[in-house]
C-alpha cells in the first residue's frame, strides 16, 4: 500500500480522556507532537496511509522512549483509535512487548463517539515485519488483508 500524501499540511488536534496531542502534519517527513499532559514536544517522522475514503493509519516512532505510535483517525467521523508499543524488561535480558489503546476524537467535530467494538476482526491475519531502528526500537507494517482489502 502506497503512502498517502493527502495529509501534507492539515491540522489535527487529537483530544483524549488523559491528554491532547497536537498533531500537525507540515510535510511527509516531520510532524510535530505537543502532549499537553506531560509537556513533551518533539518531531517524529511519520509514515501515512489512506487504508479506506478518509480512513488514515498513522505510524511514528518515538525513539527516546523506545515507543511505536499508530493512530487510525476517520476525518468524516473524528474518530480516533490509538495505539501505543513498547519493549519491558523482564529477567536475564529477555524483553517482552506491550501496547496500550486509547480513544480519542479529533477536535472540531461534534458528538465523536469511540468506534464500537466488532467481530470483524476475528480470524484476520496480520503479518508483523520487523525493521531495527537505530537498533533498539522496531516498527510494524500491516497488510491490507487485516482490512479486508487484499
Amino acid at each position: 500500500m502506497a503512502e498517502s500524501r493527502k495529509l501534507s499540511d492539515a491540522h489535527l488536534n487529537l483530544v483524549s480522556p488523559t491528554e491532547l496531542i497536537f498533531h500537525t502534519t507540515s510535510s511527509m517527513t516531520d510532524s510535530p507532537i505537543d502532549i499537553q499532559s506531560t509537556k513533551e514536544r518533539g518531531t517524529a517522522p511519520y509514515k501515512a496511509f489512506e487504508v479506506r475514503a478518509n480512513i488514515y493509519l498513522i505510524d511514528f516512532n518515538k525513539p527516546n522512549y523506545e515507543e511505536q505510535v499508530s493512530l487510525v483517525a476517520s476525518l468524516s467521523t473524528g474518530q480516533v483509535l490509538g495505539g501505543i508499543s513498547g519493549f519491558h524488561d523482564i529477567k536475564e535480558g529477555c524483553k517482552r512487548t506491550w501496547t496500550s489503546f486509547s480513544d480519542a476524537s479529533i477536535d472540531g467535530y461534534a458528538d465523536v463517539t469511540p468506534f464500537a467494538p466488532t467481530a470483524h476482526l476475528i480470524s484476520k491475519h496480520i503479518l508483523y515485519r520487523y525493521v531495527p531502528r537505530d537498533g533498539t526500537s522496531t516498527s510494524t507494517q500491516i497488510r491490507r488483508r487485516l482490512l479486508g482489502t487484499a
